[in-house]
């Protein structure tokens, strides 16, 4: 037998891995969870490895009409029940379905809970209509550049972290100035070498803080620390209701201005 030649190799490797980090999210996300976690911090440079390692792509699910949506609400309602204590906006559902079949209901959470968006309910079914997993998200902001979110799976919590971005937020900590670089400002206000402020002026402008799009990407990221393909695009695009391409404009033009 012939041996494979070391690109051969290289390309099968770079294969497996993102195989077996994608089954560790889908696991992650349709099956048993885990014990709940303790609260932790996410420090501003993970964040940002874990959003710029996103390939972020919402054509891989698609919104369904409303007749569609009403009667899968209708249908699914005993399924729809929190266990977080929060209360759900089913007026405002959104139902996304996946090229493969899967479908997602999704509830954003009412207001005057404390809670900001993306906070939501959802529920997820197979190709054939069955629960697999209803998962709650409760983002908290404690400042403009600072918050948690916590994430409960089928009534356990599997994710609990937190995120300040403000040291990195300061114009006298931001990279222009550890770098003792001239302050350059574009006529959109986007400034260089403040990759964080620019992504923040970003997503500002779609009713998004930096910090909720940075600890999503860490949920996201936790089974992707490589780029694993459609598996880690479900899950930013699903817990965001579809506005996750958003995200990766936005992430894109913080790379692109900074």
């Amino acid at each position: 037998m012939t041996n494979a030649s070391p690109e051969l190799l290289e390309k099968r490797s770079r294969a497996v891995v993102a195989i077996l980090c994608a089954v560790a999210l889908i696991t992650g996300l349709f099956s048993t969870p885990a014990n709940a976690r303790t609260t932790e911090t996410l420090t501003p440079a993970s964040a940002k490895s874990m959003l710029t390692a996103q390939h972020v792509d919402s054509a891989k699910w698609h919104a369904l009409p409303d007749e569609a949506k009403t009667a899968l609400v209708r249908e699914h309602s005993e399924s729809l029940i929190s266990t977080s204590g929060l209360e759900f906006d089913f007026d405002n559902a959104q139902a996304l379905r996946s090229d493969d079949g899967k479908t997602l209901i999704r509830l954003p959470a009412l207001t005057g809970q404390g809670v900001v968006a993306p906070s939501s309910l959802n529920l997820f079914l197979d190709g054939s209509g069955q629960r697999l997993v209803v998962i709650e998200t409760a983002f908290v902001e404690n400042s403009a550049t600072s918050g948690s979110a916590r994430i409960w799976t089928d009534g356990k919590v599997t994710f609990d972290k937190s995120i300040d971005l403000s040291p990195v937020m300061d114009n006298k900590n931001s990279e222009a100035a550890v770098t003792d670089a001239p302050v350059t400002t574009a006529d959109d206000g986007y400034v260089k070498g403040d990759w964080w402020g620019n992504l923040n002026k970003c997503l500002n402008n779609q009713g998004i803080a930096a910090w909720a799009a940075a600890l999503l990407a860490a949920a996201c990221g936790a089974a992707c620390v490589v780029t694993a393909g459609a598996g880690c695009i479900a899950c930013l695009v699903v817990l965001t209701g579809g506005t996750s391409g958003v995200i990766g404009s936005c992430i894109a033009q913080a790379n692109m201005f900074s």
